[in-house]
């Protein structure tokens, strides 16, 4: 089991279920060929991390207040700001900063998942009316 991570443009879809209008909040899913594939050759705005990887990605980048703001509730939405952008790129720099020389496959893979994480990020903000990060 796991998280399924969508970044872009919040979509709400509604459907009768048991009598009752439900109400289901998603982002539209989209490929960029500017967009890295986070080492596994897929060019879009979606990513399936398992609960244990995504924890173990957290541990490692000391990004845990940000991804408790954006993964407060599973499944959830929330709406993204620059200042997540900005707390994202310095999670990056610094992690960066701190493995340049590493050729650990773990450490890689890290610096892959938040270089996907600033592009979709940055893209959402400049592209979309209402940018959302979505787990379900």
């Amino acid at each position: 089991m796991g998280y399924r991570l969508l970044i872009g443009e919040k979509t709400i879809e509604r459907e009768e279920y048991d009598g009752e209008l439900v109400e289901h909040i998603y982002a539209k899913e989209i490929e960029n060929d500017q967009a890295p594939d986070n080492g596994i050759g897929y060019k879009d705005n979606t990513r399936s991390p398992s609960y244990r990887g995504w924890w173990e990605f957290r541990e490692a980048t000391g990004s845990h207040d940000l991804f408790d703001e954006l993964i407060k509730e599973h499944p959830g939405c929330v709406d993204l700001t620059r200042d997540h952008l900005e707390t994202l790129v310095k999670i990056y720099n610094t992690y960066k900063k701190k493995n340049k020389q590493s050729t650990d496959e773990f450490v890689n893979y890290n610096i892959n998942r938040l270089e996907w994480l600033v592009f979709w990020v940055e893209w959402a903000l400049n592209n979309c009316k209402n940018p959302v990060f979505v787990n379900r």
